[in-house]
């Protein structure tokens, strides 16, 4: 399961091919719309305001055709990355 807590990297270097890939692309998104973590509340804030803010080519906003489960698998993971990175530097300690 990942977590706050979960080490990233072995994610990021040993990425997941096939139907392990997918399923991990699930639980990502799940755990994103549960936000039960201030790691994936953050990451849903920030998944949202980055579609939001930007544009596609004929600068239409992409939040009016997409959502975060339209991001890339990729992106996604990259962005759980630094929404990790974040939330561990911002813990109390």
């Amino acid at each position: 399961m990942i977590t706050c807590e979960t080490t990233f990297d072995l994610e990021l270097l040993n990425l997941l091919k096939g139907c392990k890939r997918t399923a991990l692309r699930i639980e990502l998104l799940h755990n994103i719309n549960l936000g039960e973590t201030a790691n994936f509340r953050f990451l849903r804030g920030y998944l949202t305001a980055s579609l939001w803010s930007s544009t596609d080519d004929a600068g239409e906003p992409l939040d009016n055709d997409f959502g975060i489960t339209s991001i890339a698998t990729e992106s996604l993971l990259s962005a759980w990355a630094s929404a990790h990175g974040s939330c561990a530097k911002t813990k109390p300690t």
